[in-house]
């Protein structure tokens, strides 16, 4: 499995490499303050920088909220079962 994901890494590699190679022309990005010249295949690379930035800002109070949830459950388990265990282990006085 190790070198199935080498061989992957290889190939993204080479297939990106070849992408900027072919759109290596430069373009011109105009904003609200100026303008900025830069080659496609970076400024592509940005871009999804970018969204993988925003992507895990916007997802990660999902996953913090989560992960409170999940420790809180876990800790009503462990409760649940040592009471359970304790139940198990003393006998049952019957008053009768």
């Amino acid at each position: 499995m190790k070198y199935i994901s080498y061989i992957f890494a290889l190939i993204v590699v080479v297939i990106a490499t070849g992408f900027s190679i072919l759109n290596a022309q430069q373009v011109e990005l105009h904003y609200y303050l100026g303008s900025l010249t830069i080659s496609l295949s970076l400024l592509l690379l940005l871009v999804l920088c970018l969204g993988i930035v925003l992507g895990a800002i916007i997802f990660l109070p999902g996953y913090i909220r989560f992960k409170y949830s999940n420790r809180k459950l876990r800790h009503s388990v462990q409760q649940y079962e040592e009471e359970i265990r304790n139940l198990r282990t003393f006998p049952i006085q019957d008053d009768h």
